[in-house]
């Protein structure tokens, strides 16, 4: 390999890399989402926790899966333009 690296460190690298990318403003988001339901939770008579959480879990896991698919097409182009 021309980068001297393994392909398992390549992958370690990568997924390191984007993981940050994708989550960190994520947890940012959901602890700005939590506070904010807290205060909406005020207004109004009946409890919006099970909705809030309903949408937050459904919100990660789409983003988990777009980022296994980003990650891999991602990890075939820089292999690909490497040579490996």
């Amino acid at each position: 390999m021309k980068t001297g690296l393994t392909d398992q460190e390549l992958t370690k690298i990568v997924t390191r890399q984007l993981l940050l990318l994708f989550f960190v403003p994520i947890i940012v988001a959901i602890v700005h989402s939590i506070f904010a339901f807290m205060a909406l939770q005020s207004f109004f008579t009946l409890s919006i926790a099970n909705e809030m959480i309903v949408v937050l879990a459904c919100f990660f896991i789409a983003q988990v899966l777009y980022f296994f698919i980003i990650r891999n097409q991602y990890l075939k182009k820089l292999k690909k333009g490497l040579g490996i």
